[in-house]
């Protein structure tokens, strides 16, 4: 099946062909590139490669993080310098930068590039050609909702989003958006600033579209000064950070910002989970959260953007340390629908004007397929959720801890909870699940010819006796195996020990460690309780029966 993405002029298509293992849920895929000549209305074929987007307001970017993943910062200082120029990774923070607006073509608005920093490039033409080919989509990823745009507006509330491009090869850029209205009192379109990296870290580049709407509130020409100097930074390492040297926005002198790499580079860093419990029930997310372990395939759908990409990437974080590894759109245009026909798992968020054709009985879907409406906190499919799948003591802690966060949401005053406290104890609790499931992996890697192999059969023959069903079916899943994969690679030790769920596993083998010291030290002191009891016993025994005999013996 052919694969294209919409975006005017002459683009780059793929031809997809799924071969399906049948082993567990394990998906591969080969294919060619092919080119094709797509007009500005064409419509899209069924399948898509991959493509990846999240969003937020941008004010919820400033939603503080949770304590334990270190966040990027902002900070003005008089001296910070480069702490990551030994273990940088590239040698520059970003690829590109995309300005793209709305312009007016026959009747109706379209994305545009209207300014890209660097230019294009000076080498090669075929290089040139390809390069092209390859970011000529992102203006349509800057407005997925392009349909929403007919005229222009008076205030529109700015939006921080993200999105994945990825190519047949297995290669991904991220692209890290920021929506704004320009600067003006009348009427007018929104603008989108777009970082493209091949590298993910959303905390960060958050960090640099504040950096850029505070100074687009001013003028353009100081965003783009901003900008240079951001891309003569490298990339940090984790942990790491960058110092970049700006015109100070109020005129006086320099302005030198922080930028720095958080250790554990999950989505935890930015996930705010109210809004997902704001929508559903405690009882909806575990059923979601099951059909996720087993890779099934999920459709979101909402009024918002905003309510859709928030909740979307509100699911997706309770896998962690897992990612989920198929089909992932948060935001799907509804002339893509097809691609919910899609064999392949899949994560898809839908804007609630699509709800009437997904619920027509048209589309050839899966027979598996749950529809979430994230409005009314309820399935919309009639395909019920196993949730036997779960070992029933860790489904009970699950419920447990979630319906105690929900009980104090509705206690509280204004209908909501702490967002920092919630949403770490939402965290730990889901971060536990897994401890108690798969902590013991590591025991469980052995080096062969110097690399290190995983051992399935031992890791499941030593699973506690309560989750070995729930690891026969997840330890079949992408997900598992990339993680594993993962952790097998030398090279990525030491960073994923300062991982969070890394520390976690360290402090239960710890307590483990401790307990069975304990058990340990308590046998040896019954034992030796035992032996004194014994000899005791013994003792009086033997002073006993010498004191009959000698009363026998006198008589």
């Amino acid at each position: 099946m052919s694969s294209v993405v919409t975006a005017p002029g002459r683009i780059r298509a793929f031809t997809v062909i799924p071969r399906v293992e049948s082993e567990g849920s394990r998906w591969n895929f080969r294919g060619k590139k092919k080119d094709a000549v797509i007009s500005s209305n064409s419509s899209t074929a069924s399948e898509m490669t991959s493509i990846e987007t999240n969003s937020t307001d941008s004010s919820q970017v400033a939603v503080p993080r949770l304590r334990h993943v270190e966040s990027a910062g902002v900070t003005k200082v008089e001296e910070s310098p480069d702490d990551s120029d030994d273990d940088s990774e590239y040698s520059q923070l970003f690829q590109y930068v995309f300005v793209v607006s709305l312009k007016k073509r026959n009747d109706k608005y379209e994305p545009d590039v209207t300014y890209r920093f660097p230019p294009k490039m000076k080498c090669d033409p075929a290089m040139v050609n390809d390069e092209e080919d390859s970011l000529r989509s992102i203006p349509a990823f800057c407005f997925p909702d392009i349909d929403r745009w007919t005229q222009p507006v008076s205030s529109y509330k700015s939006e921080t989003f993200s999105f994945i491009l990825t190519d047949i090869e297995g290669g991904k850029r991220f692209g890290y958006c920021r929506r704004m209205l320009p600067s003006g009192s009348s009427p007018r379109l929104p603008e989108v600033y777009c970082i493209i990296s091949p590298l993910g870290c959303f905390s960060l580049y958050a960090t640099v579209l504040d950096m850029v709407e505070q100074r687009r509130a001013h003028s353009s020409t100081s965003v783009f000064t901003f900008l240079k100097a951001v891309i003569a930074k490298p990339f940090p390492a984790p942990g790491k950070s960058v110092t970049v040297q700006s015109f100070a926005m109020a005129g006086n002198g320099l302005e030198k910002i922080v930028l720095r790499r958080p250790n554990d580079s999950s989505w935890l860093e930015h996930v705010d989970f109210d809004v997902l419990f704001s929508q559903v029930s405690y009882n909806m997310v575990i059923k979601i959260f099951c059909a996720m372990l087993r890779e099934r395939h999920l459709i979101f759908v909402a009024e918002r953007l905003s309510t859709l990409s928030s909740c979307i990437l509100a699911v997706t974080a309770l896998l962690y340390p897992f990612e989920w590894q198929h089909v992932f759109i948060p935001v799907l245009p509804v002339s893509l629908i097809d691609i919910c026909c899609s064999p392949m798992p899949y994560v898809i968020g839908m804007m609630k004007t699509s709800l009437p054709t997904l619920l027509s009985g048209d589309l050839p879907m899966e027979e598996d397929v749950l529809i979430i409406d994230l409005d009314q906190g309820k399935l919309l499919s009639s395909v019920s959720v196993d949730l036997s799948l779960i070992p029933n003591k860790l489904r009970t802690d699950l419920e447990s801890t979630l319906k105690g966060i929900e009980g104090k949401k509705a206690r509280s005053s204004h209908g909501v909870a702490s967002s920092s406290g919630s949403s770490l104890i939402i965290v730990e609790a889901f971060i536990n699940f897994f401890v108690q499931t798969i902590g013991h992996y590591k025991k469980h890697f052995k080096l062969i010819d110097g690399e290190f192999e995983f051992q399935r059969k031992s890791f499941l023959q030593a699973a506690p006796k309560a989750v070995n069903t729930f690891l026969k079916t997840f330890a079949n899943t992408q997900m598992f195996d990339v993680f594993v994969q993962e952790r097998s690679d030398m090279a990525r030790v030491s960073a994923l020990g300062l991982g969070l769920f890394e520390r976690r596993v360290s402090e239960a083998v710890g307590k483990d460690d401790s307990r069975n010291l304990a058990s340990k030290l308590n046998r040896r002191r019954l034992r030796s309780q035992v032996r004194d009891f014994s000899a005791t016993s013994f003792g009086r025994l033997k002073k006993t029966v010498n004191t009959a005999r000698d009363a026998l013996s006198s008589k």
